[in-house]
């Protein structure tokens, strides 16, 4: 029983982790060249402190262990790479696995202690349950990110020979150290995210009303029957997520109807073909089906009635009242990314230009290499540019939704 839920825990960070890997990437990079950046020294050069290293914490705490490790761990390797490879032009060598290893479990860690943040639960950012929150995630931050990770830098350097025991001992313990004090910071950025989050959630349900709708833009016209326009009446229309639409169809002939009506659409629609009850005349009869969209924007439907007839003569009579109708339907989804996505997206790029800024003025007045001010300043303008880039996208992939 205990493996069961072992295995279905991990099935489900991964299809987390397939759904956000682009994400996952993104904040791998983020907390790479941030850690380069905005860092200081150890022990026998070996380990460092980093005032941003709540940002895997943060990302555990939200999206979960699996993408938390990942950002720990491959943000790590980035740092290494652009350290080593880059700047000293030295190779890799297994210290740098060590910290691999180190920052990917540590920030597993964290997401596996960690408590769900349920910013539509709490009365306010402050309240007793969030702060109960915010310092329950904390201590899961100083023990996974901190206490975990330098155990297995401190020990692990010594264990593959790169520093005596004693120094590998100190490196630990400098690092758990350092790590915890940082990852109290998050005491800060929680409650930051969950007001974040709240808004966003506010601003979605706005926009939400004019998506719960599917309107007939296109019909063949006749007398026999009509559709309303299809309500949503189970789930969101997000791309790549189920939800569940009704269709009300009503008999305008002068007798007693069936009606066979097809589905057609690029989306997976299931069941894809459908049969009404027996209609009176000027009654109607709601049919539901699930929809499953591959896109996100405008997404269209076909649907295609038949008059059903369980008889020779009746179907006489269908074909007399016309045998084919056709309509269209137009309906409205949103972009798979999630409100967390997008709070801490936002959160983590506004982050990101500080920690730039503060490193090119900390060159500027420390009297440092022009080139640390050079790159530093580059990687400013190129955040600017990425999050204008990202908001100029974004307003044009929402733009044919926010129409109506």
């Amino acid at each position: 029983m205990k493996s069961r839920i072992i295995v279905e825990f991990l099935k489900r960070d991964i299809r987390m982790l397939r759904k956000n890997w682009i994400y996952a990437i993104a904040f791998a990079i983020l907390y790479g060249i941030e850690a380069y950046f905005v860092h200081g020294e150890l022990l026998a050069g070996h380990g460092d402190y980093r005032p941003l290293i709540f940002i895997p914490s943060l990302v555990a705490i939200i999206f979960g262990p699996l993408i938390g490790g990942f950002v720990g761990g491959f943000g790590n390797l980035i740092n290494d790479i652009i350290n080593k490879y880059l700047v000293e032009k030295e190779s890799l060598h297994m210290g740098h696995l060590v910290g691999f290893i180190a920052n990917f479990i540590g920030a597993y860690i964290v997401g596996l202690l960690a408590r769900e943040i349920r910013s539509e639960e709490y009365r306010h950012p402050f309240s007793k349950e969030a702060l109960r929150d915010y310092i329950w995630n904390t201590v899961a931050a100083c023990i996974g990110m901190g206490a975990i990770t330098g155990l297995i830098v401190g020990l692990g350097l010594w264990q593959i020979g790169k520093v005596p025991y004693d120094i590998g001992i100190g490196i630990a313990g400098s690092i758990m150290l350092w790590n915890s004090l940082f990852s109290f910071i998050l005491l800060i950025v929680l409650p930051l995210y969950v007001i974040g989050e709240t808004r966003f959630e506010a601003k979605a349900r706005a926009e939400e009303e004019k998506l719960m709708r599917l309107h007939v833009i296109r019909s063949t016209p006749n007398d026999l029957v009509s559709i309303e326009d299809g309500l949503i009446v189970d789930g969101k229309p997000v791309e790549r997520e189920w939800f569940i639409t009704s269709l009300r169809i009503k008999n305008l002939a002068n007798k007693e109807m069936r009606y066979r009506v097809e589905i057609i659409g690029p989306d997976i629609i299931q069941p894809s073909v459908k049969y009404t009850k027996r209609i009176k005349p000027n009654d109607y009869d709601d049919i539901t089906f699930s929809l499953y969209p591959l896109d996100s924007g405008e997404r269209h439907l076909k649907l295609r009635i038949i008059p059903w007839t369980e008889s020779a003569h009746e179907a006489k009579e269908a074909t007399k009242l016309g045998q084919e109708l056709m309509y269209e339907l137009m309906y409205k989804v949103k972009p798979e990314t999630s409100t967390k996505l997008n709070v801490i997206t936002s959160f983590l790029g506004v982050l990101a230009l500080f920690a730039f800024l503060f490193k090119a003025l900390f060159d500027l007045l420390s009297g440092g290499r022009i080139t640390g001010l050079t790159v530093a300043l580059a990687f400013f303008g190129a955040e600017i540019v990425l999050i204008l880039l990202w908001y100029m996208w974004r307003r044009y992939q929402l733009a044919p939704m926010l129409r109506k």
